[in-house]
């Protein structure tokens, strides 16, 4: 009798224990997902240091860490080091179907614009979600980043009509799901629910706002900013969850910088630079979009005649850029600082940022080097590690067994 009380205490501690650590397994993805949005090179460190705790070897929770360190790797522009992860990923995930991951590896060839391969990965993920259970909520989100990738993908080729059924597709995916009317039905309540379906739904109206911009339909561009700003006024409540309020307030500063571009290609520049403040204020945490949006604000000045403030707009760019060791970021910055440079012939510091730019590509090519061979030496050593705590257990099995 006492031997099965204590078999019952042993089983209902260690059930206690496991669902515990998956709660806190969670809270670590959750924490690194914020934190590669922030700062990426503390991100990458921080993932390197839980895959090496024992914790996390082979539990679900390991995939997962390898898939946010590809994700941090393609924003930081390093398209090779973001494909192994999500490689990694593919060999350790339990599921053989793994459509995100496809996603995943299309962004991979859309950042080096293969257009193509990229496509091909995009078709194969749609193809794995349209069979899948379409009430799920995950299914709903896969099934329409599938369908916005491939409309950028037909956006950047040109084939404008084609990207508009993309994207009002992807829309209409999101729109039908439950938990985006039941967002809407909690907006005259007190309390908002499901926040985070209405930030994708907010982005889907950011997505065509983008192609009708570029198609130069600038009135419905600004209509449909005017529609997600709508949606993402309700998720900035107090009750929300503070990571969605997060990601409501960055989509809330991309609308703002969209509509910078838009109103300074309508010549209205005193909106563009009032838009400009906006968006700069709400992407404060996110250094990527802000330092693109310094872009965006210089051509601004130049429309203006303002060289000097212009300059000003790439020089804040660029020191968000070298203290968050956003390189490729930099360069394309400075790149643009060199045009206007050249336009506004001032050819002596035109030559001083030509110099600056290829030292940095040299840099930023020993640095990419640098990063490949230390992410392989990781692998190797992580590898070596394992091995030696496998082994350890294996003995200490046998000891087990023994006793």
């Amino acid at each position: 009798m006492i031997s099965k009380i204590i078999l019952f205490l042993y089983v209902g501690l260690s059930f206690i224990s496991a669902e515990q650590q998956i709660v806190g397994h969670a809270t670590i993805i959750d924490s690194l997902s914020n934190l590669k949005k922030k700062s990426p090179e503390r991100a990458i460190r921080y993932a390197r240091l839980l895959l090496a705790e024992e914790e996390l070897q082979n539990s679900d929770f390991e995939p997962r860490i390898y898939n946010l360190l590809g994700e941090i790797y393609l924003d930081i522009g390093l398209p090779s080091l973001a494909l192994t992860n999500f490689i990694e990923y593919g060999l350790r995930t339990k599921s053989k179907k793994s459509p995100w991951n496809k996603i995943n590896i299309g962004n991979v060839y859309f950042m080096e614009e293969k257009w193509i391969i990229a496509k091909e990965k995009y078709l194969e993920a749609l193809d794995y979600f349209r069979k899948f259970n379409q009430s799920k909520p995950n299914t709903i989100s896969g099934k329409a980043v599938a369908l916005s990738n491939l409309g950028r993908i037909e956006m950047h080729l040109e084939n404008y009509d084609d990207a508009l059924v993309y994207f009002k597709e992807a829309l209409n995916v999101k729109r039908g799901s439950a938990r985006y009317k039941m967002f809407f039905q909690s907006k005259s309540g007190p309390n908002i629910s499901y926040g985070s379906e209405a930030n994708g739904v907010a982005y889907q109206h950011w997505l065509l706002a983008t192609l009708y911009a570029k198609w130069n339909i600038y009135d419905m561009a600004l209509e449909q900013l005017q529609v997600s700003d709508s949606i993402l006024y309700y998720v900035n409540s107090d009750n929300v969850p503070k990571t969605t309020r997060f990601s409501s307030k960055i989509y809330l500063g991309k609308n703002h910088s969209l509509r910078t571009q838009i109103l300074f290609e309508l010549n209205n520049y005193d909106g563009a630079y009032q838009e400009s403040k906006l968006a700069i204020g709400l992407l404060k945490e996110s250094p990527i979009k802000l330092a693109r949006h310094y872009k965006i604000e210089s051509d601004i000045f130049i429309g203006q005649n303002e060289l000097y403030g212009a300059l000003e707009a790439i020089d804040e760019g660029l020191k968000i850029c070298e203290l968050n060791g956003l390189s490729a970021l930099e360069i394309d910055l400075l790149n643009h600082k060199l045009e206007i440079l050249k336009a506004n012939k001032l050819d002596k510091s035109a030559l001083d940022i030509s110099k600056t730019i290829i030292d940095k590509k040299t840099i930023l090519s020993n640095n990419r080097m640098h990063m490949l061979l230390e992410s392989l030496n990781y692998k190797a050593e992580l590898a070596v590690n394992r091995k030696k705590l496998d082994n350890a257990k294996e003995r200490e099995l046998i000891l087990f067994i023994i006793v």
